[in-house]
């Protein structure tokens, strides 16, 4: 299975936070100034991918001897740099993909960068890694939370309608559900115990698992 990180230009997530996902996902792929992030862990990126406004000359000189791709586009463009990394992690056919760094100040790329992998990746679940929660698009299938007693998990749907949720181990189980666009009835649900399963039979559902009880 080829399994790609995505690193893009947005908060910088604690190094331990990084490293605890990056065991299993060894090409790293950068959205233009992400790649500030991971030289910032000690790492070195597979490819650079933007129009290299956030690229400082510093960080060229850090690169300069190291074997990276940078794909360059016109800063003039049609699509975000996070848009134009996803579609080169689709196209050179990775089967999982796991983002770091989406949120930030820019409310319009945070929401853009989740829709955009709700609607136009095949991929099948894709993981988005904050400091304090983990975010998971489901488009099809089961996935498996570990948690604490009385952490939050929120499920949205991002389709007029998402089918077959089915939940084990939060405190309101859903059993072959059905949940609408725009309503809040998934939201602020909670860990009964250390396992979460949640599984769906058709998506886009967007599980937010948040570390810390609120």
């Amino acid at each position: 299975m080829k399994r790609a990180a995505v690193f893009v230009h947005g908060r910088r997530l604690k190094k331990d936070r990084v490293l605890e996902f990056l065991k299993k996902f060894d090409t790293i792929l950068c959205a233009d100034g992400g790649v500030k992030h991971v030289l910032a862990y000690g790492l070195i990126p597979y490819v650079v991918v933007g129009d290299q406004d956030s690229i400082t000359p510093l960080v060229k000189k850090q690169l300069a001897n190291k074997k990276v791709t940078w794909i360059t586009h016109p800063p003039e463009k049609n699509f975000t740099d996070s848009e134009l990394t996803i579609n080169y992690a689709i196209d050179q056919e990775f089967d999982e993909f796991i983002i770091f760094g989406v949120s930030g100040t820019r409310l319009d790329h945070v929401l853009s960068n989740i829709l955009y992998l709700s609607y136009h990746t095949k991929t099948l679940k894709i993981t988005i890694v904050e400091d304090y929660q983990t975010i998971i698009v489901l488009k099809r299938g089961r996935i498996d939370l570990t948690g604490k007693k009385g952490q939050q998990v929120s499920l949205i749907p991002l389709d007029k309608e998402v089918y077959g949720i089915s939940t084990r181990g939060l405190k309101w189980e859903l059993k072959n559900a059905t949940l609408e666009f725009g309503k809040t009835i998934g939201v602020s649900n909670e860990f009964v115990g250390e396992k979460v399963t949640v599984s769906v039979k058709k998506g886009p559902l967007l599980v937010i698992h948040s570390l810390k009880n609120l």
